[in-house]
């Protein structure tokens, strides 16, 4: 089975979609998603892709992040990834007490085989 991998670089150049073949587990393998976001450690974090339209719909995403973009020299925020894990936290704790969602570096989302996502041109 395919999935849609999206890749966010941190220095807001156009996103790129990808199509990767997914592992026993379900999830695209780490080997095919390293070079993608120049890294050679992954940390899975979690966020919420809404998907706009008449009637915009929400769906969970992981995140795969580059572990060391901050050990990184001149680490950039990665705001639209960091916007993903916003919507995230909006909807789990409202707007009090909310965790820092911001990432840094460059980011893979991971969208559910079964979705049919649509990205802006200028996404």
């Amino acid at each position: 089975m395919k999935q849609n991998v999206l890749i966010l670089k941190a220095d807001n150049s156009p996103a790129e979609m990808h199509e990767l073949e997914s592992n026993a587990d379900g999830q695209p393998s780490f080997k095919d998603v390293y070079p993608l976001i120049n890294t050679n450690i992954i940390e899975i974090a979690q966020g919420r892709w809404i998907q706009g339209g008449n009637k915009p719909e929400g769906v969970n995403v992981e995140l795969y992040c580059d572990e060391e973009a901050l050990c990184k020299a001149n680490p950039q925020i990665n705001h639209r990834a960091s916007h993903l894990r916003f919507n995230l936290y909006k909807q789990q704790f409202g707007s009090s007490d909310m965790p820092d969602p911001r990432l840094a570096g460059d980011v893979a989302v991971v969208f559910p085989a079964d979705l049919k996502v649509k990205i802006e041109p200028d996404a």
